[in-house]
């Protein structure tokens, strides 16, 4: 009874605390759903499911490109569904190199690896930035067998 008076004597006071509650439980709903649930925020989302069935060695990668005398360093990390593999050459960058490094890469690789993971290959000449062959980047969307390579390299496949 007390509320309905003070309603009917206070209209606007009403109307603003009315809005003042709402918009606290509005707040309270997303510091909620930012903090405290696990659905919320989740970097990849559903994209990543079955990931787990599809494991990539890593350090096979690095171990079975540094073997190359041509090939001064191998850093291989994963991003989600993308295998980022950045190489460093010993010297200059040519397009024997560039086919030699990525057809080691995909031998390297297994199918399913190959069929559910995208890869980058980054290569770079030790003389980076003075060296103006490099960086060379080259793309492979998952399924496929060949890369796509940046500043006009063609596509070299297996």
């Amino acid at each position: 009874m007390k509320i309905t008076k003070y309603i009917k004597k206070h209209p606007f006071d009403a109307a603003i605390w009315g809005l003042i509650i709402i918009g606290l439980l509005i707040a309270g709903y997303f510091v909620y759903a930012v903090f405290l649930t696990d659905e919320i925020g989740v970097k990849y989302g559903q994209r990543l499911e079955g990931i787990e069935a599809v494991p990539v060695q890593t350090n096979i990668i690095d171990r079975k490109l540094s073997k190359d005398d041509e090939i001064y360093k191998v850093d291989v990390n994963i991003a989600g569904k993308i295998i980022n593999i950045e190489v460093t050459t010993e010297g200059k960058i040519a397009d024997a190199l560039i086919n030699k490094i990525s057809n080691l890469a995909l031998n390297t690789l297994e199918s399913d690896v190959k069929a559910y993971y995208d890869v980058q290959l980054f290569i770079v000449g030790k003389g980076y930035p003075e060296d103006k062959t490099s960086p060379i980047i080259g793309y492979m969307k998952a399924g496929n067998n060949a890369f796509a390579w940046t500043y006009n390299k063609g596509v070299y496949s297996e």
